[in-house]
Parts: C-alpha cells; structure tokens; sequence
C-alpha cells in the first residue's frame, strides 16, 4: 500500500480533496552562525506544528488551519467498505468561476481491497455534500 498524507497523516484539502501539495508553517529549530543561520547545524532538528498552525494547498490555492485540513469525512469502497482506495484527480473547467478546479468523475476509485472499479461510497465528505 502506497504511503499517502491522507492514509498517514489524515489530512488533505477541505476545497479540492488534494493530498499532495499542503503546506504548513511549522516552528523549527536554526542556530545563529556568523553568516546567518543553518538549520543543519541546530542541536535540536525538530520541527512541530499544532491545529492552529497556518496551512496552504498549492494546487487550488485554499488557505486554513491545520485542522480545516483534518479529514473528517472519507471515500471507501462501494462494494467491501475498504479505505485502500486511488480516487484519480481530474482538472474540470467551471464555467461560473471562470477557472479550473480539481474533482473526481463517476468510475475513478480503484479499491486495493477487492480489486473494483467505479464511483466510492462518500461515507464522509470535506466540507460538502458531493465530491468536488
């Protein structure tokens, strides 16, 4: 099973469902040289964030908290239930807005589980009642 930040870290977009392009300003840890700084040379190479720390999705350009990126709601298989699904992300042109968004069309999830093809079961959703 292929590592993804939704399956790891539940997160993914709340406006476009994208997984792969958060961002999120963390607290880290540099040392002050003489030059500047180098996080490479700080004893401590940690990084952290919270809930509360600023987040950006680069491929639709949303802006939140972490936690407005928690999943709260997620796809699973129609048939067996199981979450080891690909849903392939489509760009559609949205002739209201004037530009391009990510969605996902009927028949894009593939299930690892039962090895099916079609439309997932929204048994959760972002923030709204369809797929974007």
């Amino acid at each position: 099973m292929m590592a993804t930040v939704s399956r790891e870290w539940k997160m993914r977009c709340p406006e476009c469902g994208d997984d792969n392009q958060i961002d999120i300003a963390a607290t880290i840890y540099t040392r002050l040289c003489g030059d500047g700084t180098s996080v490479d040379e700080a004893s401590i190479g940690d990084h952290e964030w919270t809930e509360d720390s600023i987040a950006n999705c680069h491929t639709c350009g949303f802006e939140g908290t972490v936690k407005d990126y928690k999943i709260k709601k997620t796809p699973v298989c129609a048939r067996c239930s199981s979450g080891d699904i690909a849903l392939e992300a489509v760009l559609k042109w949205s002739d209201a807005e004037q530009k391009w968004a990510i969605g996902w069309e009927s028949g894009d999830a593939d299930c690892s589980h039962c090895d099916t093809k079609g439309p997932p079961r929204w048994a959760n959703l972002p923030k709204k009642d369809t797929p974007p």
